[in-house]
């Protein structure tokens, strides 16, 4: 029986034009009065994805910025904020990299320095309730998420650099092409699904899941249900346990409809 289902937004519950389902805000509804419990599970910040669901009649939990910050039943759960020292060093080497863009998430905001405005308008709309800084590293916030565009692709430019100073001291999550958040060591959407399953008393047999890229692999290894979208990066189908049809198809809606209201199907 499923009990908990969590989504990633964006390439996955998110179709090409970042707008959810429609019939979506129903389907919260039919979830909610089987008590089934809805989390999106996504690398955004909190308060832009109260933007996306403020509408909603329903409110799911939700697991943001790839797991450093947990939102239940509309109040703060559980945040994984960085030591100071180890954010300076860490702001220090991606300072030193090229093409590399970078943001904070903390308790009191998003911070960006005035160069976001020449990233391209698809990175920029991330980034469009976050302050200006002159200065990132004279910020005084508790930080939770360091974010990272860098054109060069992080794979192959900040994560690799990144590893050979910290180790295993950070926890690097690349969520698309060019983008990867950076969390304190051990921090994923994985991790944090599992806290939510404990405070739920819900286990994995009982937990679908849904993700398209690197930063959804720990969520997927923490449910039965585990699917990877159409569209998915090639590497993460061997993490999930079933295929669902691509975002712009609605993918996360039909594997819902198929496996929780039609299970028979």
């Amino acid at each position: 029986m499923i009990r908990l289902i969590a989504s990633d937004m964006d390439g996955t519950l998110l179709d090409g034009q970042d707008k959810l389902p429609p019939g979506f805000w129903g389907l919260l509804a039919r979830l909610r009065e089987q008590d089934i419990h809805f989390v999106v599970a996504s690398g955004r910040p909190y308060i832009g994805l109260q933007d996306i669901f403020q509408d909603s009649p329903v409110q799911p939990d939700f697991i943001c910025d790839n797991g450093a910050y947990l939102v239940e039943g509309g109040e703060l759960a559980a945040v994984h904020t960085i030591e100071r020292e180890k954010l300076l060093r860490l702001l220090g080497v991606l300072g030193s990299l090229p093409g590399v863009f970078v943001s904070l998430c903390g308790l009191q905001g998003c911070y960006v320095l005035p160069s976001v405005e020449n990233l391209p308008p698809e990175i920029l709309s991330f980034y469009q309730k976050s302050k200006i800084v002159s200065d990132l590293t004279k910020v005084e916030d508790e930080i939770f998420k360091v974010s990272v565009d860098d054109i060069h692709e992080p794979q192959n430019n900040s994560y690799p650099a990144l590893q050979k100073v910290f180790g295993d001291g950070l926890s690097l999550q690349i969520s698309a092409g060019t983008c990867m958040d950076v969390m304190d060591a051990g921090i994923n959407k994985g991790v944090a699904l599992r806290d939510l399953q404990r405070r739920l008393g819900i286990t994995p047999d009982e937990t679908m899941a849904f993700g398209d890229y690197f930063n959804d692999v720990g969520m997927l290894q923490s449910a039965k249900y585990s699917f990877a979208m159409e569209n998915s990066h090639p590497d993460i189908f061997q993490h999930a346990a079933y295929r669902a049809k691509s975002n712009r198809e609605y993918g996360v809606i039909q594997a819902i409809e198929t496996y929780v209201f039609s299970p028979e199907g």
